[in-house]
């Protein structure tokens, strides 16, 4: 995961998870999970330094299970399971009021740089996607 600040990195974590996840979808909502609490540290740390912080934060995913799971649109999900849906961290993902999962494009994910080896031609495409988001942050502010 990476987060940006006004179209700048400012911190990026990759770590191998500690429980083997039992599908794909658990191990992208427990990586959900963990990018949420790092981007609301970093939030709350914001706010005590009085600078405005806009919530709900807004979590760009690159897979569907995260979106879905937090906007409930999947009634027959087989994660009821494999989480305790009462659980706060639950709660915290799924509660649209602090936290916004939308989804980005696979080939627009910024955290790709940084956890995976590409190729120069994806890599570039990357860097540029960045530089254009850091140029329209500049403009607006």
């Amino acid at each position: 995961m990476m987060l940006l600040l006004n179209g700048m990195p400012i911190h990026w974590r990759s770590q191998k998870q500690p429980k083997t996840a039992t599908s794909s979808a658990s191990a992208e909502i427990y990586a959900m999970s963990e990018a949420v609490k790092d981007a609301r540290v970093r939030m709350w740390v914001a706010e005590e330094m009085h600078i405005k912080v806009t919530w709900p934060m807004v979590l760009h995913v690159d897979n569907a299970a995260g979106e879905s799971f937090q906007h409930s649109t999947c009634g027959t999900t087989k994660l009821k399971g494999i989480f305790n849906l009462r659980e706060a961290w639950v709660r915290e993902l799924k509660d649209e009021a602090k936290v916004n999962a939308v989804h980005v494009d696979t080939t627009k994910n910024l955290a790709d740089m940084l956890t995976k080896g590409l190729k120069a031609e994806v890599r570039n495409k990357l860097e540029g996607y960045l530089s254009k988001i850091s140029q329209s942050v500049a403009e607006c502010a």
